[in-house]
């Protein structure tokens, strides 16, 4: 009878209180205006974040976080060898009237303090360095989306650096990985002769030469965003593109990718992505709301609203993944209940384009809500790059362009504005009377 009474009672135990995996806002965790841009973990517990100009290390897998070191520069990248010995790199960023050159930044001291050591780099990291990745004391970083198609390479944990320019390659690169000593994959755009297409590139011997594995078949002015790798040779990358979501997806650990495009896409501009075992698996949109999951290793996708502006996953351990974006989220066993739902935010900034139809002239105009590099071209609709329009550092405010369209012939054309907060693409037609 004692037995029958237990378990009615257990019955009757609120589902809530019952531990499951399931996504999760961390309650503890940083939380930031634009978005945490990277995540490095050194085991299944130890961790760092950069969250916009400030470094957090986690302990217990991401649940809390401790405030380490502040920094004036824009933090887009971060990777530690060790508990001590770990990497940042920065984008041009203005504060206030002061404007600040991208870096690459060194701690020996576990995240407490930061060196600048450019002066170590053969030359300077223009633009910025937007991946990082390592292999024992081999450190790769490559970088950025504003045109820098650069690759520094250490073999010796940060004193000294060689190298490696892929401009015959590629117009911008992203992030990058590391299979073994000798072999790398770099992620990023290709160049204007392939059409400005998101790329993977691949090395064999130590980066002497690179191969193209595959192109993006969608808007030409798209870019390869972050690259997830696991134990067994399944891997994700994610397509930042502002009319599409996709990824590209490899079964032989990187030797050859296929890009698999989302039938139905509420989100694009995909960024963070992840595979937690070989069959689950997520993709976030990095400039809003919203994320892609799939059950079947990357082959299909089910979107769902969770997560907020998503630019990295890490597989803390084998049951438990972590995103960051706006702030911190997390995968795994919790309580049901506690879950914070994502909230909608407005653009980072504001475009606006007139006339449309336009004859001779088309005028965009552009507010700035922060001090920003700006990529602005013109492509038409079957995708081929009609006009670079601008490519520069803007401070916050109003800014204006005046397009001529003499020569160009009437059809519908696309207005594609890049920023680090933001993608933008207006449609828009010409028709000459």
């Amino acid at each position: 009878m004692k037995k029958i009474i237990l378990f009615h009672f257990i019955l009757l135990i609120p589902e809530f209180i019952y531990a499951q995996a399931s996504w999760y806002q961390v309650p503890a965790a940083p939380l930031t205006p634009y978005r945490i841009d990277d995540v490095t973990f050194i085991n299944d517990s130890t961790g760092w974040t950069v969250s916009n100009d400030t470094v957090f290390k986690t302990t217990n897998k991401g649940e809390t976080w401790s405030a380490l070191s502040i920094f004036n520069d824009y933090m887009r990248s971060i990777e530690f060898l060790d508990g001590q010995t770990g990497f940042i790199g920065t984008l041009d960023t203005q504060i206030g009237p002061i404007t600040y050159e991208a870096g690459l930044f060194k701690t020996t001291d576990g995240g407490l303090t930061f060196t600048r050591i450019d002066s170590l780099l053969p030359v300077p990291p223009d633009g910025g360095i937007c991946g990082m990745a390592h292999l024992n004391n081999l450190v790769l970083a490559v970088g950025s989306l504003f045109s820098e198609r650069k690759v520094y390479k250490s073999t010796d944990a940060g004193l000294t650096w060689t190298l490696i320019n892929l401009d015959s390659l590629a117009n911008s690169l992203i992030d990058v990985y590391i299979i073994d000593n000798n072999t790398y994959i770099v992620s990023g755009q290709s160049d204007s002769l392939t059409g400005y297409k998101a790329i993977i590139i691949k090395t064999t011997d130590g980066g002497l030469t690179w191969t193209p594995l595959v192109y993006s078949s969608i808007f030409p002015d798209s870019y390869c965003w972050k690259i997830f790798m696991r134990a067994g040779g399944r891997g994700l990358a994610s397509i930042d593109d502002a009319g599409s979501a996709a990824v590209f997806r490899t079964t032989d650990n990187g030797n050859t990718w296929s890009e698999i495009i989302f039938p139905n896409h509420p989100y694009q501009d995909l960024g963070g992505v992840g595979l937690l075992n070989d069959t689950l698996g997520w993709a976030g949109a990095q400039f809003g709301l919203g994320m892609y999951q799939t059950i079947d290793g990357g082959i299909s996708w089910t979107p769902f609203n969770f997560g907020l502006k998503i630019d990295r996953m890490a597989a803390v351990d084998s049951v438990t993944m972590l995103a960051v974006g706006r702030t911190v989220y997390k995968y795994g066993a919790h309580t049901v209940g506690i879950a914070n739902p994502p909230y909608l935010e407005k653009d980072a900034h504001e475009l606006k384009i007139f006339p449309d139809p336009a004859q001779d002239k088309l005028t965009v105009e552009l507010k700035l809500n922060s001090g920003t590099t700006t990529i602005l071209n013109l492509f038409d609709e079957k995708g081929s790059m009609v006009k670079k329009i601008d490519h520069k550092f803007y401070p916050k405010g109003e800014h204006k362009w005046s397009i001529d369209l003499h020569g160009i012939k009437n059809g519908n054309y696309f207005l594609h504005l890049i920023t680090k907060e933001q993608n933008f693409v207006r449609k828009f037609q010409v028709v000459h009377e």
